[in-house]
């Protein structure tokens, strides 16, 4: 039988190498007459990190937003694995991608344990104890694994939404922003550990960072965005040259690559 236009793994050039893919986004919050995201088509292949870049207001987390299927696009598509995410249940989307967000805030007092297994929610097997562990011990938070979230530090947090994340064996990862507010030495700490997950899973992953040293040292493709378009798209010696820094960051500074 014939599959489904929304169902099928080869889209206008798409294929099953490709993770995810935005075909020509566009949008705008109602009543701003502006387009925050405008015209943006990019594709993501299977096990690829990349950094997602550009000046505040230029439409990074609201793009992040879109291709998780949480903002729905006033034009275009964003496919998952070859399927419209828009058309997916909220579930089965779920299994496949996850964002860690900007902003965490645990409210509620769960145990980092809980947190975690929590994550799990879409997959009817949830998670196991040993699984847990595992994912506790490698995210160094297994000695934390009863505290309440709510008591742990800036990084401490980072590392349990993080776990929260890899709890549902996500092949695509979303990341805001995940190193902001930390110290110097935890961010790079936290990029180090995404960094050797997607080594060690083969997880997708795209990591917005607003540190531009960071995406020079742990991404092998770099998207830059500006005023909701991408400006420069490729390997970060291409992306962060004098010249781009200059014209889309206002800035007369060098990056090392």
């Amino acid at each position: 039988m014939r599959r489904a236009k929304d169902e099928i793994a080869v889209v206008d050039g798409i294929n099953q190498m490709t993770a995810l893919a935005a075909q020509d986004l566009e949008f705008g919050f109602p009543g701003t007459g502006k387009k925050v995201v405008n015209h943006i088509s990019l594709t993501l292949a299977a096990h690829e990190m990349a950094a997602l870049i550009g000046p505040n207001g230029s439409g990074k987390s609201t793009l992040v937003r879109l291709l998780s299927g949480y903002l729905k696009p006033d034009s275009g598509v964003v496919w998952l694995f070859g399927q419209n995410i828009g058309k997916m249940p909220r579930k089965a989307a779920a299994r496949l991608l996850t964002v860690m967000p900007q902003n965490i805030q645990f409210e509620t007092p769960f145990t980092v344990e809980e947190i975690v297994r929590m994550g799990s929610f879409a997959r009817p097997e949830g998670l196991d104890c040993h699984t847990a562990k595992i994912l506790l011990q490698r995210l160094d938070l297994w000695e934390l694994r009863n505290k309440a979230v709510t008591e742990l530090s800036g990084g401490e947090t980072r590392r349990a939404a993080l776990a929260q994340a890899l709890a549902q064996k996500p092949s695509v990862l979303l990341l805001d922003e995940p190193a902001a507010n930390l110290d110097i030495r935890y961010q790079y700490e936290l990029m180090e550990l995404i960094a050797e997950l997607h080594q060690e899973t083969g997880l997708t992953a795209l990591v917005v960072l607003h540190d531009l040293n960071l995406a020079a040292a742990y991404a092998s493709r770099i998207i830059m965005l500006d005023e909701g378009q991408v400006a420069a798209d490729g390997k970060p010696q291409e992306v962060l040259t004098p010249q781009n820094l200059a014209n889309h960051f206002g800035v007369d500074a060098a990056v090392t690559v």
